[in-house]
């Protein structure tokens, strides 16, 4: 699948991956999408959601349910350490990304993990906003180069982020 920039900021990826593909040199590229699941990080939904939960504010969702396509960073660097090992893979440009999945189930994943780490739940309030389109990239691509590398499941993800935060 050929890449299809939606906005000025893919664009100038893009022409960068042509100059790096244009100059002679062995390269490797990667296009990573949103990540999540490191304890120190705070501006991605999931971190959102975490600090509110830890705070014990409400999070917002909006109505209808949007999807995101969330990575989980230990997931990316296992990937980089695979290509790394696996080599040499030079050439080739890798999206890596994490599965598309409704921002409420995301919620749903933290609040299991919230009572299961803090013993109670975050509360939810729902806004109605337009679900924007974005176009989300092709994650079977990433089982296809690496096969067994799995994304654990939001919750666990948010529990080692909420044990993290609280050690």
């Amino acid at each position: 699948l050929a890449p299809d920039p939606w906005d000025d900021y893919g664009a100038s990826k893009l022409e960068a991956e042509h100059l790096l593909h244009a100059s002679g040199r062995k390269v490797v590229i990667f296009r990573a999408g949103a990540m999540f699941g490191h304890p120190a990080r705070e501006s991605k939904f999931p971190d959102l959601a975490l600090q509110a939960a830890l705070a014990g504010q409400c999070v917002t969702l909006a109505t209808p349910p949007r999807c995101e396509d969330y990575l989980d960073v230990e997931q990316m660097a296992r990937a980089l350490v695979r290509v790394c090992g696996d080599g040499p893979h030079w050439g080739r440009t890798f999206n890596i990304t994490g599965p598309v999945r409704p921002l409420d189930g995301i919620v749903d994943a933290l609040n299991r993990a919230c009572l299961a780490v803090l013993g109670r739940t975050v509360a939810v309030r729902r806004q109605p906003m337009p679900a924007p389109i974005f176009p989300w990239l092709d994650v079977c691509r990433l089982h296809a180069f690496f096969p067994g590398l799995q994304q654990p499941d939001d919750e666990a993800i948010f529990t080692r982020m909420l044990r993290a935060r609280l050690a």
